[in-house]
């Protein structure tokens, strides 16, 4: 029998990193204690990731509740948006990567981090924010 080698091209470790962080830090949290909002907080929080928003699923969907989160990743000001899922038992959470596409609420995630960067922008150049 033959063993299979994996080649490093085939998979890139850099990619997966944050994703495999997150899900890790959402392990030892205490979802029906905390809720699903303060729960993936308090994981993005020991990562230095953010929530950019947490929706209910729609109506028909097999999970409950969607967080789409940024992650900064190993790049100088670089990130990874992903999505975070509970579960209808309530207690088990899925990361997904937001640019795999799978999930609707993926285009919002970017749409949203993207208005995120135009806020942060301005003010670091002190000007006043748009409101709308």
């Amino acid at each position: 029998m033959q063993a299979q080698r994996v080649l490093q091209d085939d998979f890139d470790f850099s990619e997966a990193l944050e994703t495999i962080e997150l899900e890790l830090a959402l392990q030892v949290q205490d979802v029906p204690g905390l809720g699903f909002d303060a729960a993936v907080d308090a994981a993005l929080t020991s990562l230095g990731g953010q929530l950019l928003f947490s929706l209910p699923a729609a109506p028909g969907e097999d999970v409950r509740e969607v967080a789409a989160v940024s992650m900064p990743t190993g790049d100088e000001g670089g990130r990874k948006l992903l999505l975070v899922t509970l579960e209808q038992d309530g207690e088990t959470m899925r990361v997904e990567d937001a640019s795999d596409g799978h999930n609707p609420v993926a285009d919002l995630a970017c749409s949203m981090a993207g208005v995120l960067d135009t806020f942060a922008v301005s003010t670091a150049r002190e000007e006043e924010p748009i409101l709308l």
